[in-house]
């Protein structure tokens, strides 16, 4: 008996002796028969490593790789890639287009400044996003660990050739717990700066714990009519925060009210996002002291905040506001003269702004009204501004130094 060759067999044990049991389905070329491991080769009634093909690799088939099937890669399928799967492509989710399925093998998107080059041009199309129509758009999908409690941002940027004011491609990035659940979605902000254009690149979500997220980058509208797709770099940051300082879409921020009304001004935070509540102030139409911004519409009945910077040297301010309720007409404005809106600098609902200030006070003013599209005067807002003073010898011109 020579079952003690196969690593299978156990000497003096019942399970040698069943292994080396003679089967009619396997046959050696001298009509004898028995249950071989892989690797090895019926013999005589006994089992021998490599024998009984023309190859030199140490299993049965008559190839030269070191698996059993008769391909010459080395997977176990019957195909001739290098794979798991029985098609013909190097990658292992069974479709024949050699890319790999979207959920099934995402890239791994590391937290940093650096982030990622990327191209959705030949890329599948096998997503939907579920922020915007995107039929058939293609599209990548990246993984990324958001490390603890705090906020999660991923940011997209796409080229700019032609030096206009909108990007080459029409594409946005969106993130989702599980990626093939579209239920479980944080889009990007809904509106965008016609000149910045930055929020629709844009996706915040808010983690409570150690949590595997999927960013997908995929252009919108219907491929059909138009393929949105090309070049982009895509990044991820993180910002430690308690969840109930954490808004999806804004990130983390710090609660902060502005003043009542002009003669109670405060101080404007740089450097971080804040966020208030005009309807903590005042009951409502209590609090509504100033004349309306020249957005407003005439309106303005909502209860005002106003914040003041007293900025040392002519240079750039810098503001960015919204809203999450997009029921709330909310208004910022800014002016030179708090009291004297014939110095409005500028004036807007959903804003990024980069505007020339003088040495001295600038005045932020929130405000709110009331239209068909929305009902409320009186609400939450965002905000965050930070300052960049120009040089001695340097001019502020349209939003920069020089």
């Amino acid at each position: 008996m020579r079952s003690a060759r196969n690593p299978r067999a156990a000497p003096l044990s019942l399970l040698a002796l069943v292994l080396s049991t003679c089967s009619v389905e396997d046959l050696d070329p001298a009509g004898k028969a028995c249950p071989c491991s892989e690797g090895w080769t019926c013999v005589d009634g006994g089992c021998e490593r490599g024998a009984g093909d023309a190859d030199s690799d140490t299993d049965s088939d008559s190839d030269t790789d070191t698996d059993t099937d008769t391909d010459t890669d080395t997977d176990t399928d019957s195909d001739t890639d290098s794979d798991t799967d029985s098609d013909s492509d190097s990658d292992s989710d069974s479709d024949s287009d050699g890319d790999g399925d979207s959920c099934a093998s995402p890239e791994v998107l590391e937290l940093g400044a650096m982030g990622l080059e990327g191209d959705t041009r030949g890329a599948p199309s096998d997503i939907e996003s579920s922020c915007y129509w995107s039929g058939g758009q293609p599209n990548r999908a990246y993984e990324v660990t958001a490390p603890g409690e705090g906020a999660l941002t991923v940011e997209l940027t796409l080229p700019n050739g032609d030096g206009d004011v909108f990007a080459d491609w029409n594409g946005i990035v969106e993130l989702r717990e599980v990626c093939d659940d579209a239920q479980t979605g944080y889009c990007p902000l809904q509106w965008w700066h016609a000149v910045l254009d930055t929020f629709r690149r844009r996706a915040i979500m808010c983690t409570e714990a150690s949590t595997d997220v999927t960013a997908i980058v995929i252009g919108l509208g219907l491929a059909e009519d138009e393929v949105e797709a090309g070049p982009y770099t895509i990044s991820a940051s993180f910002e430690d925060c308690p969840i109930d300082e954490c808004e999806p879409g804004f990130g983390c921020f710090r609660a902060q009210n502005g003043g009542d009304d002009c003669t109670n001004p405060l101080p404007l935070p740089l450097g971080e996002q804040i966020s208030g509540d005009t309807r903590e102030l005042e009951p409502e139409g209590e609090g509504d002291d100033e004349e309306p911004a020249s957005c407003s519409g005439g309106g303005g009945t909502g209860t005002d905040q106003v914040f003041a910077f007293d900025a040392p040297a002519h240079g750039v301010l810098y503001v960015e506001f919204d809203l999450p309720d997009g029921d709330y007409g909310g208004r910022i404005s800014a002016r030179r003269d708090c009291d004297d809106p014939a110095t409005e600098l500028f004036c807007g609902h959903h804003t990024i702004q980069a505007l020339c200030v003088p040495a001295g006070p600038t005045y932020l003013l929130i405000d709110g009204f009331t239209d068909d599209e929305h009902p409320q005067d009186e609400g939450e807002w965002f905000m965050t501004a930070d300052f960049l003073p120009c040089g001695k010898d340097q001019e502020c011109r349209t939003a920069w130094c020089e």
